[in-house]
């Protein structure tokens, strides 16, 4: 299939990322040349250069080692936690460098099961002399950064990178229907990742989903929270609708994906 390329997006100018603790400072000054060069093209990456710059990507880590490309596939992940509206397109951008180099797929799957399975770990802690505002921009930087593991979980789910056997495990791990608990967190995030994988889920013919949505059911039947009734309404709201979503009316703009990936 031929590919076309992006129209341009809204986006094209954005901070740009300095990921740090990538790198040691006893690395050879090459290979800190490469990681440099390779973070200076991702902070140019966009929908309408998004075919070019991963060209380059790929050559730079052909003529670099393993162990490079294991740094790159972590900076990737990094990337798509910090800068949420991309992850799609980072999703792409591992998707075709997973078909190129070797090892990359392993190298940037693990990374992101370890993000997953530390989700309950606060990554920033807050420290006894915060004032509560500090503390709850703290608590606000953790929920978001969970928010965006979840999504790019979802995200390598479309693009065929994961299986469906883990995203069941994933929303069962972030919350289980069945449990007597109720963990409005998980529940929350488990809410996002139906959102995203809804509509793969039931063109699968999986029972999966049925028997999830009615354990969903069941947890409203408890007398929960009314926020918590919200969230899992929209979700039955999005099955409703072919787990299409509605337009945009708000004049957000939203990065898309490159076509013909």
């Amino acid at each position: 299939m031929e590919e076309t390329s992006p129209k341009t997006n809204n986006y094209e100018s954005r901070p740009q990322v300095h990921v740090e603790g990538l790198w040691g400072d006893g690395l050879a000054k090459t290979e800190e040349i490469f990681l440099r060069r390779v973070n200076l093209l991702l902070n140019k990456l966009s929908h309408s250069n998004f075919f070019d710059l991963r060209e380059q990507i790929q050559t730079l880590c052909l003529e670099s080692n393993e162990q490079n490309i294991t740094k790159v596939a972590f900076l990737i992940v990094e990337r798509a936690l910090r800068e949420p509206l991309y992850c799609p397109l980072y999703c792409a951008l591992c998707s075709f460098l997973s078909t190129q180099l070797r090892h990359f797929r392993r190298e940037f799957l693990n990374r992101i099961q370890q993000e997953f399975q530390s989700l309950k770990v606060p990554k920033y802690v807050a420290s006894p002399t915060m004032t509560e505002q500090e503390i709850f921009e703290i608590h606000c930087k953790n929920k978001t950064r969970c928010m965006c593991v979840v999504r790019f979980i979802g995200e390598l789910f479309l693009h065929g990178l994961i299986s469906l056997k883990i995203i069941e495990f994933s929303l069962t791990t972030l919350f289980d229907p069945n449990c007597e608990h109720v963990d409005v967190q998980g529940l929350e995030f488990a809410c996002l990742l139906l959102k995203l994988t809804g509509r793969e889920l039931s063109q699968k013919n999986n029972p999966f989903l049925r028997n999830y949505l009615t354990g969903l059911e069941n947890v409203v039947a408890l007398g929960v929270q009314p926020r918590t009734v919200f969230m899992i309404q929209d979700v039955f709201d999005l099955r409703d609708c072919g787990w299409v979503k509605r337009k945009n009316t708000n004049g957000n703009t939203k990065v898309g994906l490159p076509k013909a990936l």
